[in-house]
């Protein structure tokens, strides 16, 4: 996979058509699903500045990468479809159709929906697919990862369950970034969390990290499986709430972990396709199974929903009340960065353009 070179600005001519100025912006794609380290590729695409009435020529500044991008590379999405990779990132608009009258250069913005690509220096949008967002005293990095995560661990938190203060939840996969925010807005709230995680060679330091940020009980997915892990919840009272992103056993564990008429919610399945879910827990507790999707939550909100809940996260990334561990690597080494992503314990890997 070739290093990304610098961006282009150079003349466009269309065949007919009056000079004008074209970018040739640098992108990551896929052309077919599977594993992500063999079926991306690093292309050129040119792009003309002159925009029709309701476009938005975007620079990209900072893009995380998510399991949720692995998950759509490998052919897992609901969409289906190929194209340039990344669905989270952080952008700054250069110019401006004649008919966008509420943006205007140099304003931040984020995709309002999945699948925007985000993984490019540059791209050419209709306004309606970007949502702005107010960055004044955070990172480029951080505001790029602000929004899913701890959008997806408010909702979470809110949509399903009634949770009041001294109420348990547990999860799998608390190493994400979503299981960072939903440790510290449950903690906010004074509500216990009960947290599993893959072992890392890190791991005190991971757990000094969560224990930091309000964690009440954080061990290992091995752990979890044992009786030892059954005796050292059983003080704190049966979750209300039991969040799956993993899937597989992994979801098994925090669903029998659930008291009675108690709520197991998947919103991702890292390690599989499929939840797996105790009989006993369903006939004998009475507990509901639903599933969440924050892009399909997103894309159907208002505008002014969408701008209300970007504000929010932004603001507490601002002032603190979420924080979650990122590593910036530069966009040029794309290689090297998708090489750390896909290492286990590594942090989410941000790319700067």
């Amino acid at each position: 996979m070739a290093a990304l070179m610098r961006t282009a600005v150079r003349p466009f001519v269309a065949a007919g058509a009056r000079r004008t100025m074209a970018i040739d912006a640098k992108l990551v794609r896929f052309e077919r699903f599977g594993a992500p380290q063999n079926v991306l590729s690093v292309a050129t695409e040119t792009l003309s500045e002159d925009l029709k009435a309701n476009q938005v020529l975007v620079q990209m500044v900072a893009a995380p990468i998510t399991p949720n991008d692995f998950h759509e590379i490998k052919g897992f999405s609901a969409s289906g479809s190929t194209g340039v990779a990344g669905n989270e990132g952080l952008g700054k608009v250069l110019s401006t159709g004649s008919g966008v009258a509420d943006l205007a250069k140099d304003d931040f913005v984020v995709p309002a929906a999945a699948g925007f690509g985000t993984w490019r220096t540059h791209a050419v949008v209709d306004r309606a697919a970007v949502t702005r967002v107010d960055t004044t005293g955070v990172s480029d990095e951080v505001a790029s990862a602000a929004i899913v995560a701890p959008g997806t661990a408010q909702r979470l938190l809110t949509d399903f369950v009634d949770l009041e203060e001294g109420d348990v939840i547990i999860q799998n996969n608390a190493a994400s970034t979503v299981g960072q925010a939903v440790v510290q807005y449950a903690a906010a709230r004074g509500i216990k969390t009960i947290n599993i995680a893959r072992s890392r060679d890190n791991w005190e330091d991971f757990v000094n990290h969560l224990h930091g940020h309000g964690a009440t009980i954080v061990v290992t997915d091995e752990f979890a499986r044992t009786p030892d892990f059954t005796k050292l919840i059983a003080d704190l009272g049966a979750p209300k709430l039991a969040l799956n992103s993993v899937g597989g056993r992994a979801a098994t564990v925090v669903a029998s972990t659930l008291g009675e008429d108690g709520t197991l919610v998947s919103f991702g399945g890292m390690a599989s396709s499929s939840v797996d879910v105790p009989l006993s827990a369903l006939v004998e507790k009475n507990i509901t199974v639903r599933g969440f999707s924050f892009a399909k939550w997103f894309a159907a909100a208002s505008p002014a929903e969408r701008e209300e809940l970007v504000a929010k996260c932004v603001d507490d990334a601002r002032e603190n009340r979420c924080q979650v561990l990122l590593a910036r690597e530069p966009f040029g080494d794309f290689e090297y960065a998708l090489k750390r992503s896909l290492q286990a314990g590594e942090p989410k890997v941000v790319l700067v353009m």
